[in-house]
């Protein structure tokens, strides 16, 4: 499964990094996004087979999607 988090027009692939807390570094060194919070929005691209984006998706962190 393959990760990509932009600010745009700018991002970066998950795999390249070790932790969320590099890919908040990086996120916020981008000349789009130099003020990087935590209300920052940013968009995620995710790649891989149904079954990972499935189980991915079923997890409890994503129930308020399917409740809005």
């Amino acid at each position: 499964m393959e990760v990509f988090v932009h600010t745009n027009p700018t991002g970066c692939e998950t795999f390249d990094l070790k932790d969320v807390r590099e890919l908040e570094e990086q996120l916020g060194s981008f000349a789009a996004c130099p003020n990087l919070g935590l209300k920052t929005e940013v968009f995620v691209e995710i790649t891989g087979s149904w079954e990972e984006i499935r189980k991915l998706l079923s997890e409890p962190c994503f129930e308020r999607i399917w409740s809005q």
